[in-house]
């Protein structure tokens, strides 16, 4: 992947066998660029000044059918006009003066003429073009942390409005995580009001997600618990510690890792929903007393530490299932007073 001035250099030979041919890989990268909610036309060519050359073709209501061999592409260019090439304006007139309109036209001159005319460079970029001359790229690097901020169209009064253009931002998110190959257990979300400060939510995870339609139902739970003081004008969406991911295969048959993972995420949604401290099993108390050795484990509290360390379930809270644990006694009896003191099967003696 390579960014230019104004659009992206994909290499993608080696991904073909993945999707199954150019068609299929340019579908899902146009579904893609869809659900980021952005335009853009695509060319396909073995190299990358002929594929923005097509795609610019498209983008000016000339379409033109993707070349994938190299001896087809001088046919396929030809009829093509000199103006989506990015060349000086100066030269662009330069050659309309002279009758040169067309890429069929150039590419008929001696390239001698046209560098002691034109420059050099011309003749590099139309070798380039036709592949005789290697077009190295520099590489898109991803950055080490994730940011995202969304200005809303209008302001949005309520939660339901926002779910749309988080959405957006999630789909953002998880291609970012695809392409690094991770996963995040904390991200922080930003509400921006106009004339109030803003609203913060974290959204906190057992293990390493990167699904949006997953964090996406988890936001909207914890969402539906706020109340906004104002409208909300942006969002703004961050992720600073990357973990790896694992991706979860699908099995017909659900195991006990899948299930695991099942019941984590419906704690963690009924967390989100209820709040943590609703959500809670028991946990085993350092205390040699029976009704004193358990204590509460709250299921949000799973979640990685801010040091991005994973810790054990805090126990904290006073309990409200009520003294425990009754069953290690067996049902009390009444017992019988005999001259104001206990009797059961005999005289029973009160001790301190």
């Amino acid at each position: 992947v390579s960014l230019e001035a104004q659009g992206i250099a994909l290499e993608v030979e080696s991904s073909l066998k993945l999707f199954d041919g150019h068609a299929r890989l340019t579908a899902a990268i146009q579904r893609g660029i869809r659900d980021l909610g952005f335009q853009a036309t695509l060319g396909v060519a073995p190299t990358s000044l002929s594929a923005r050359l097509f795609a610019r073709a498209e983008a000016h209501g000339r379409p033109i059918r993707s070349c994938l061999a190299l001896a087809e592409l001088r046919e396929r260019v030809s009829d093509l006009p000199l103006f989506l090439l990015d060349w000086p304006q100066k030269t662009l007139t330069h050659l309309t003066d002279l009758g040169v309109l067309r890429l069929r036209d150039i590419l008929e001159l001696p390239a001698e003429g046209i560098a002691r005319r034109f420059g050099p460079d011309i003749v590099v970029c139309l070798d380039r073009l036709m592949g005789r001359l290697a077009d190295p790229r520099e590489p898109y690097a991803p950055p080490e942390r994730f940011r995202s901020r969304l200005e809303l169209p209008a302001d949005a009064d309520g939660i339901e409005a926002l779910l749309f253009p988080l959405r957006r931002m999630l789909v953002e998110l998880e291609g970012f995580m695809r392409g690094r190959g991770a996963g995040v257990q904390h991200l922080d979300l930003a509400l921006e009001h106009s004339r109030k400060a803003r609203t913060r939510m974290a959204l906190d995870f057992a293990s390493p997600e990167r699904e949006a339609d997953f964090i996406l139902a988890i936001a909207r739970e914890k969402l539906g618990r706020l109340t906004l003081a104002a409208a909300t004008v942006a969002l703004t969406l961050r992720a600073d510690a990357l973990l790896p991911y694992s991706p979860r295969a699908s099995t017909w048959l659900p195991g006990a890792e899948e299930h695991a993972i099942d019941r984590d995420r419906l704690l963690q949604r009924l967390s989100a929903r209820l709040g943590n401290e609703r959500v809670f099993g028991i946990a085993l108390a350092d205390d040699h007393r029976p009704e004193r050795d358990w204590a509460p484990a709250f299921a949000g509290a799973t979640a990685r530490s801010r040091n991005g360390e994973s810790g054990r379930p805090r126990v904290g809270g006073d309990p409200i299932l009520g003294p425990r644990p009754a069953w290690l006694l067996n049902r009390p009896h009444r017992l019988i007073a005999r001259d104001g003191s206990p009797s059961y099967q005999g005289d029973l003696e009160m001790r301190a």
